[in-house]
């Protein structure tokens, strides 16, 4: 129990001695008749990997499920992916979103299906690979295309003619879809393919070397192989072989060893199972790890441990009844070992709400799109939803509008990202929310002060000098933004999701906060003010267009004494609105869009998500209306 847990009413009884038939809930309500404990925290996980971004998945054999460790999460709970379909030899993708499975475990002969899905507490968007047979399947990058590798057939390849009939396959996998599978090797080489080499287990440690096929280990019994492809090391286990006693230079009981070939398939190291345990489904992580499962003297696979195979140190992970097929994804080392990281592109972090992760996404979308932009939209949630960047492709537009952005945001991102990088930025799109510009609220802040990647920009100066290469897959790499956020957003940035019209009468129209500022909340909106125009004067030194937005509101904000939803009075805004007119008519790079017209716009009730945001259909016309203004621009 925890200390929340404590009142005067609530008591507790102690009870010593065994529980006959235990079960273990979990915090969703999970009832188990397994419990899997955690023997390695975040921590010391971070002091093996030299990351955070590192996740674990293996299948916990008990409930037949396959469950995961996300080890940024701190806590590091154990997920399980409650489903019916059995889970075999699971990988996690290369970039750390997915994992792949089959049905059918090395060793047993039958038709497999193989599946992907997300690696998330839900396993969501599954797909299977429309294909008769396929088992043991293995990540592969190939240039730009992420391949998955399989066999056809997950039995032993013992008998050189029945194992020949069976072929190892890849398919490409993109966009959550697979390709079409395409045949690679005649035989089933399930332990690894890379270039001019691939390897086979169970029963024979078989081998394919440029071309031609090979049997090492002088054809005794192996299994479990793994091949690394930057070494091409080949790790496996043995059924204490002569080679192997004679290697090491004593005797040892099955699986009691694990052993490491070179590219030629001469043995070049042993490291031994702990006293009174054996290994099992052992793999390759990097070429300094590698992971097995410990199973003890009734053969019960009791944990699962990571082999620093430098040291032939072990560290135990996780305990639990039957933990098989542990795989063990890392964030890829990057070639500039000089970075943090953990810090670099890290624009989202644990308890990270929503509209963080979302403006993780979409610093990833602009260090993407960083040479290609012409037209860039920053600004709140009325950016976000108003302006359609698919529509025009011409402009190669980017909007980076997200919900709760405030001026402060806007100048700071601005000024130290988009005027820092603009080369090939011609026009910026700045949302003038200016009932929001009141007080010294600064949500800014709220964006920026938990997540390392913003403070790591700002101290190597936004990258002023020289982009790291690393800097997009970092961004990509962070978990914390999900898959489902990022399929609610195009690659440009524009909202795909929840932007059906409800009208602007939707509701009550709504005036969050007085709409008379006080003496203070006047000062700040001048400062403001003066602080915006200042960007203009920047960016007119660049060549470059500010087109300040004014966008539509509802027309009830008429019978009000308010301009909008944060207020502003009326009489005032006005006069706002006509000193920002009166700046457009003196500095030629700056245009005024005031598409509201105080609330008299032409945006009909289908254009309206509700009283302050446009819907789809409003977000097209306000694009097409965009469209004809650009093209009157020089550039």
């Amino acid at each position: 129990v925890t200390s929340s847990t404590r009142a005067n009413y609530v008591g507790f009884r102690l009870a010593f001695g065994n529980i006959p038939n235990a079960s273990w809930m979990s915090d969703d309500g999970y009832v188990s008749d397994s419990r899997i404990e955690m023997l390695a925290n975040a921590q010391k996980i971070k002091e093996l990997t030299k990351s955070f971004n590192t996740k674990l998945v293996f299948r916990n054999d008990e409930t037949k499920n396959l469950a995961f460790i996300n080890y940024a999460n701190g806590v590091s709970p154990v997920v399980e992916i409650k489903d019916t379909i059995d889970v075999y030899h699971p990988e996690i993708s290369p970039d750390g979103k997915r994992v792949v499975f089959c049905t059918k475990p090395e060793g047993v002969s039958g038709k497999s299906n193989l599946y992907v899905r997300d690696l998330n507490s839900e396993g969501s968007n599954l797909v299977k690979l429309d294909f008769e047979s396929a088992a043991i399947p293995r990540w592969k990058i190939k240039g730009s295309d992420t391949l998955i590798v399989f066999v056809s057939d997950a039995g032993n390849n013992k008998d050189e003619t029945e194992w020949k009939k069976q072929a190892t396959y890849q398919v490409k996998f993109s966009n959550g879809e697979f390709g079409k599978p395409e045949k690679i090797f005649d035989g089933t080489f399930n332990g690894g393919v890379t270039k001019n080499l691939a390897v086979s287990g169970a029963r024979l440690l078989r081998a394919n070397v440029n071309g031609k096929n090979e049997i090492w280990y002088n054809g005794e019994q192996a299994c479990n192989v793994s091949l690394l492809d930057s070494t091409k090391k080949t790790l496996f286990l043995d059924f204490a072989s002569k080679t192997g006693k004679e290697f090491s230079g004593k005797t040892y009981r099955v699986h009691e060893q694990i052993l490491i070939a070179d590219s030629t398939g001469k043995l070049v190291q042993m490291i031994p199972a702990p006293k009174g345990f054996s290994f099992d489904h052992s793999e390759w992580v990097n070429e300094n790890l590698a992971i097995a499962t410990l199973t003890n003297a009734n053969g019960a696979h009791e944990k699962i441990v990571l082999i620093n195979t430098q040291d032939s140190s072990i560290t135990e992970l996780v305990q639990g009844e039957e933990l098989m097929h542990p795989n063990l994804w890392i964030r890829e080392n990057f070639e500039n070992t000089k970075l943090d990281l953990d810090s670099l592109g890290q624009y989202a972090v644990e308890g990270s709400d929503g509209t963080q992760k979302l403006y993780a996404y979409k610093m990833e979308l602009f260090w993407k799109n960083l040479n290609q932009v012409n037209v860039i939209g920053l600004g709140s949630s009325r950016m976000d939803r108003g302006l359609n960047a698919e529509m025009f492709p011409e402009w190669k537009m980017l909007n980076m509008g997200a919900p709760f952005i405030d001026i402060n945001y806007e100048l700071y991102f601005a000024n130290n990202y988009v005027l820092t990088h603009s080369d090939s930025i011609k026009v910026i799109l700045f949302s003038l929310d200016i009932d929001g510009w009141r007080g010294k609220v600064n949500l800014m802040d709220y964006i920026y002060s938990n997540a390392p990647g913003y403070a790591y920009d700002k101290s190597n100066q936004f990258w002023k000098e020289e982009v790291p290469k690393e800097l997009v897959k970092a961004a990509e790499s962070n978990y914390f933004v999900d898959i489902t956020m990022k399929n609610s957003y195009s690659d440009r940035g524009t909202i795909l999701q929840n932007v059906a019209a409800k009208g602007w009468d939707c509701a009550p129209v709504e005036v969050f906060y007085d709409s008379s500022f006080s003496s203070a909340e006047k000062y700040y909106m001048n400062e403001y003010f003066n602080r915006f125009f200042e960007f203009v004067d920047k960016a007119a030194k660049k060549n470059i267009y500010v087109i300040g937005v004014i966008f539509p509101m509802s027309p009830q904000y008429k019978q009000t004494g308010s301009f909008g939803f944060y207020g502003l009075q009326r009489s005032v805004a006005k006069k706002k609105i006509a000193m920002l007119d009166s700046m457009a008519k003196l500095n030629s790079h700056f245009i005024l869009m005031d598409e509201n017209k105080m609330g008299d716009h032409d945006y009909s009730n289908e254009m309206a998500w509700d009283m302050s945001h446009l819907s789809a259909n409003g977000a097209k016309r306000f694009t097409a209306r965009l469209d004809s203004l650009l093209k009157t621009l020089k550039w």
